[in-house]
């Protein structure tokens, strides 16, 4: 069932999928400000409004304690909280997190009981995969860095090219391949940096959410808040609708409740391994599943 819910004016900051029982959708209204609902039917499961920790010194208890207090009401760990003074990006289970220091650019990986600083200068968009040990970063000059266990793979041009106003992103799926784009291409590397298909795009694309199983990516545009899928194996499109279209066929989970302006953008997406897909235009939340979206002729990306 797609479903929506009208949650604020203003644009909602992030949404993620967190698995468990029940799968929950956890929607960042601020950086400190969640709301859960139910990914099956927009059930709401609570909500909570973090604070930042009495410490930011990592090796002290109260810092251990902190940690474990990140978590949905699934015992989920939330993949990603930010703070003036860091951001915490923590793997579902637990097992592997990474501490940015927006000031400085520092990149800490802890897993287990290891800790490593990566030699980054000007991250902008990170991923990991905690079962391989895998971090990816991509720096403004439009480098890939790649990393495992702390160690450098290495350094790579895999051919983005920033533009001031276009995003830079990496997501990674399980397994180590990760999908980076410099806003009008999407180029999937493996995890020894080299390039296995590439997608010239004939739109501008805002966001992108790579399904952890590597089965979908999920982008939108940002001129025309089109939502496309592509296929995780090779980059074929496979999939699109206007997500203000898909939003208007979407059941209303509150009595009143209007529909977003036609002309917004889409603030955040994810997208689910099992084809669940979820996004904001402005404070209004919709999730659907890639059925629900138009189907495209198959077309496979170049190498």
């Amino acid at each position: 069932m797609a479903w929506r819910v009208h949650l604020s004016n203003q644009a909602i900051q992030h949404l993620d999928v967190l698995p468990g029982t029940p799968d929950l959708l956890a929607v960042w209204t601020r950086n400190d400000a969640i709301n859960y609902y139910s990914l099956s039917d927009g059930a709401l499961f609570g909500d909570i409004q973090l604070t930042p920790p009495e410490t930011f010194d990592r090796t002290t208890p109260e810092w251990k304690d902190y940690l474990t207090s990140l978590k949905a009401p699934n015992g989920a760990c939330l993949p990603v909280v930010h703070w003036e003074d860091i951001s915490i990006y923590t793997s579902l289970d637990g097992t592997m997190r990474l501490y940015l220091e927006p000031a400085t650019g520092v990149v800490v990986v802890h897993k287990g009981d290891e800790a490593h600083t990566l030699p980054l200068k000007s991250p902008h968009s990170l991923a990991f995969d905690a079962i391989t040990g895998i971090v990816a970063a991509i720096e403004l000059s439009g480098q890939l860095h790649l990393f495992r266990d702390g160690k450098t793979v290495g350094s790579f041009d895999v051919g983005l090219k920033p533009e001031i106003g276009l995003p830079l992103q990496v997501a990674m799926a399980r397994g180590g391949v990760s999908v980076v784009t410099d806003g009008q291409q999407l180029i999937m590397v493996d995890e020894q940096g080299i390039p296995q298909y590439r997608q010239q795009i004939h739109y501008l694309i805002g966001k992108m959410a790579f399904a952890r199983n590597g089965r979908f990516i999920l982008t939108s545009d940002v001129e025309t808040g089109v939502l496309r899928v592509y296929h995780g194996a090779n980059l074929a499109p496979i999939r699109q609708r206007f997500g203000i279209d898909l939003m208007a066929i979407a059941t209303q989970v509150q009595l009143i409740a209007d529909l977003p302006p036609a002309n917004v953008g889409i603030s955040a997406l994810t997208i689910h391994n099992g084809g669940q897909l979820a996004y904001a235009l402005s404070g209004v939340v919709c999730v659907a599943r890639i059925e629900d979206l138009d189907e495209l002729p198959q077309l496979t990306a170049s190498v």
